[in-house]
């Protein structure tokens, strides 16, 4: 825990509701952990999700604090299966870090120790997604139709490398362009093809261009992509706490005003405005991005 960036209390805190475990719930623990790193076994997060909150209600803690005390117990687990797929021990700490990412979410939305939810990490203890450089990467099929640049085209359904941005403080543009560099080599990706990496973000929502401060790297960041598709908004904000750690009530009058962004969040939110999200579409020939000349 403490090389995935958890400081110390955090660490002492999982491993104190380790040792108030019985040895019988220990070997449940041992049991979820077993079908949770399984990635044969679809669709059985919701029962393991429900049978820590009852552990959790037996001790008297948050469900969510043992959600990640799963998480953690596990971290040992991953480290062999990355040292078995030959992945090597600095992706491991590199995605394990996605543990205090989250752990920092809760902490800051819900004032406990422990993780939202565990769908995500589904995907990161299945070895299916991997964090290189400032963003996380998985194989998945094209969203769209088609998608055309110069002579080269992907078809729906083709598969392509998409990536998520973990809450990991900035991403300037020398931080980008490395992940982007790092995910076409790890997908083998040679000189003279094309890496197609593709994003479905909220950061995306076209319209955010009037509200991201023009000198700023998510104002920069949006001009990675071709954005080919807004999102539209099921709620006003539903996003709002990544944001402001809060969410979004039907007004700004919770709602920090620290910096710059979260300023110009209210100010839109205030004239009626919604925020969305966006599919975006980057062509990487392994050192620049040619369908936006980046």
């Amino acid at each position: 825990m403490r090389k995935a960036g958890f400081e110390k209390s955090e660490a002492e805190f999982f491993l104190k509701l380790y040792t108030l475990l019985s040895s019988e719930d220990k070997q449940l623990l041992e049991n979820l952990r077993n079908r949770y790193m399984n990635e044969n076994v679809q669709g059985d997060v919701d029962e393991i999700m429900a049978e820590l909150s009852a552990l959790a209600d037996k001790y008297g803690y948050n469900n969510k604090s043992f959600y990640m005390l799963l998480l953690t117990y596990s971290l040992p687990f991953l480290k062999e299966k990355y040292d078995r797929a030959g992945y090597g021990e600095d992706m491991y700490f590199e995605i394990s870090k996605d543990l205090k990412y989250k752990l920092d979410e809760c902490k800051t939305v819900h004032g406990v120790l422990g993780v939202m939810l565990l769908y995500w990490h589904k995907n990161i203890f299945s070895l299916k997604i991997f964090s290189l450089g400032r963003f996380q990467y998985h194989e998945d099929p094209f969203f769209a139709d088609s998608y055309t640049y110069g002579d080269f085209t992907v078809k729906g359904g083709d598969s392509v490398c998409r990536f998520h941005i973990p809450s990991s403080g900035p991403m300037t543009r020398e931080m980008r362009m490395d992940s982007y560099k790092r995910a076409f080599e790890f997908f083998g990706k040679k000189k003279g093809e094309y890496l197609v990496i593709t994003c479905n973000s909220w950061l995306l929502d076209p319209q955010l261009e009037n509200v991201y401060p023009k000198d700023s790297n998510l104002y920069d960041f949006l001009q990675d992509f071709d954005l080919i598709e807004r999102v539209e908004p099921t709620q006003v904000f539903s996003n709002c706490w990544r944001v402001f750690g809060v969410d979004y009530k039907g007004s700004t009058q919770n709602l920090r005003s620290d910096t710059s962004l979260q300023k110009n969040f209210i100010k839109w939110l205030d004239e009626g405005n919604s925020v969305g999200g966006g599919k975006g579409v980057i062509i990487f020939d392994g050192e620049k991005i040619v369908n936006k000349q980046k």
